[in-house]
């Protein structure tokens, strides 16, 4: 797994995480349109995917609701990711789904992305 799918609305947050990890091993798609990503992960699979919860229009779960209707996640590690911490039922309906919660201090942090999306 050597790609890294971000979802989220903030521009600024996007291009943040592609400049951190530029001359990384690490591939990186970046999406604001989670229906594009949507598209673009019903044919890639093996990817480490991190989603925005707190967008407009579709709060990052329900994009994940969509996605495990799309795709098999057995071969991809997806990421809720909030820079405020989620209320427990948020959490036990995203790990129902085989989704990990993650705090958005990660994005921060490049070795920790490189990690992330090179271990598995």
């Amino acid at each position: 797994m050597n790609e890294l799918v971000v979802i989220d609305d903030d521009e600024l947050t996007l291009d943040l995480i592609a400049r951190r990890l530029r001359g990384s091993p690490v591939r990186v798609k970046c999406f604001r349109d989670s229906e594009l990503a949507i598209k673009y992960l019903t044919d890639h699979s093996g990817v480490v995917l991190l989603v925005d919860y707190n967008m407009p229009g579709q709060n990052g779960l329900e994009v994940l609701r969509k996605l495990a209707c799309a795709m098999d996640f057995d071969f991809t590690r997806a990421y809720l990711c909030s820079a405020a911490e989620l209320p427990d039922a948020i959490g036990a309906e995203a790990r129902s789904l085989g989704v990990a919660i993650q705090s958005k201090d990660l994005y921060r942090n490049r070795d920790q992305l490189v990690e992330l999306a090179t271990t598995g």
